[in-house]
């Protein structure tokens, strides 16, 4: 017989047997909770991360489906047969969802019944208020079929729900202000979400055509977050050759730059815009950075050909004197010099070598031509010797007239 304690061995077995299932299956729910939750955090701001860790949930489906959805949408594509299949099959495994009547809605579009389609995501968002599908939707729908107010509405709720979408936003907007009466509807939503108003502008810059519509949407607040669109648009002009226009917008940006004959800003204090305004360079290859009392500390390494300061110009016709004070002079300066340029033909019309300074002064004249100079570009340009030499120098005093006659 053996002894009790011998016994209790046949039962650790499958005690051990059952205690193992048991941490597999709390393991295995664990598991299971964190990945609903991951799933439902990371869904419809990262599907391509929920996707990454269950590519087959319903809400994974729905998140990158719609997405795709949108993206076919923003590209004027139509949303493709099979995606919206998927969808479908997904919507049969959470009924309660908003995301079947979402998809509802793509398939009614998809077959041109646009009041069915209006009907869905409209009881999309009833369910689910927060939805940013159904607001997006909804907000796509109401513009293609000439409800803009019921469409800015909407794409009011979309900037407040989610902050990061603005991005994707902006688009829409701006081809709506594009579109015939579009403009009044979209500058009084801006009045509303002053934050969407960057972005729209931004976008807008980029064609030269848009200039009169950014500057009738512009609200007049400047800052960091206006000088990049301004900048843009500015460029734009300047790229499509439309000089006047382009300094008639740098006016209304820079109302208070200070202009001293022909130049603006020349105390390198940085106190207007580029183009018209100066842009200096800061990088590998040289630094051009303003100092006290007016000055330009100038740091040339000579390895490389580079635009170390520049300005557009728009002077008349004439005569005219570049002139300042170098400090101090060295022969690796023969690598520097300044240069006027004719815009649009690109033709110089004025060198002035940094090497060429007489008792530190260094000055040259030059002539504007009646014809085919319309703008100029003055530029401290960098040229790469054969045998680099770094230059360390100071520019100050630095003016440019006109002269008589």
């Amino acid at each position: 017989m053996r002894p009790a304690t011998d016994r209790s061995e046949d039962y650790r077995e499958p005690m051990r047997a059952r205690a193992v299932i048991i941490i597999a299956l709390a393991l295995l729910a664990a598991v299971l909770v964190v990945r609903v939750a991951f799933v439902a955090a990371y869904a419809s701001r990262q599907p391509a991360k929920a996707a990454a860790i269950w590519p087959n949930h319903p809400e994974v489906i729905f998140a990158t489906g719609l997405q795709e959805a949108r993206r076919s949408g923003a590209a004027g594509r139509p949303v493709d047969s099979a995606l919206v299949e998927k969808l479908l099959s997904a919507a049969t495994k959470s009924p309660l969802a908003p995301e079947p009547y979402l998809v509802r809605g793509v398939q009614a579009e998809l077959a041109g019944n646009r009041a069915l389609a209006a009907k869905a995501f409209l009881e999309a968002r009833r369910l689910d208020p927060r939805s940013v599908a159904a607001r997006y939707f909804l907000a796509n729908h109401f513009l293609q079929t000439g409800k803009v107010r019921l469409g800015l509405s909407e794409i009011s709720a979309l900037a407040r729900l989610v902050p990061q979408s603005l991005d994707d936003i902006a688009p829409y907007l701006a081809a709506y202000a594009r579109s015939p009466g579009g403009a009044h509807e979209v500058k009084a939503m801006l009045a509303d979400h002053p934050e969407l108003e960057p972005l729209l502008l931004n976008i807008l810059a980029a064609d030269a055509g848009n200039d009169r519509l950014v500057l009738y949407l512009w609200s007049g607040r400047g800052g960091n977050d206006a000088s990049g669109w301004q900048v843009r648009l500015l460029n734009s002009l300047i790229d499509a050759r439309r000089y006047g226009q382009a300094q008639v917008a740098w006016t209304r940006f820079s109302p208070n730059s200070y202009r001293e004959q022909e130049l603006v800003d020349p105390k390198f204090e940085l106190s207007a815009l580029p183009p018209f305004g100066w842009t200096f360079a800061s990088g590998p290859a040289g630094v051009a950075e303003a100092e006290e009392e007016g000055r330009l500390h100038i740091i040339y390494y000579g390895r490389d050909d580079v635009s170390l300061a520049k300005q557009l110009l728009m002077m008349r016709p004439g005569s005219y004197r570049l002139s300042m004070r170098v400090s101090p002079g060295s022969q690796a300066s023969k690598a520097l010099a300044w240069t006027v340029r004719c815009l649009p033909s690109s033709d110089e019309i004025a060198n002035a070598g940094m090497v060429g300074a007489h008792n530190g002064e260094l000055a040259v004249k030059f002539k504007v031509p009646p014809a085919g100079c319309i703008a100029q570009q003055l530029e401290l340009a960098g040229t790469a010797p054969e045998l680099p030499a770094p230059a360390d120098l100071t520019v100050a005093d630095f003016r440019l007239v006109q002269e008589a006659g």
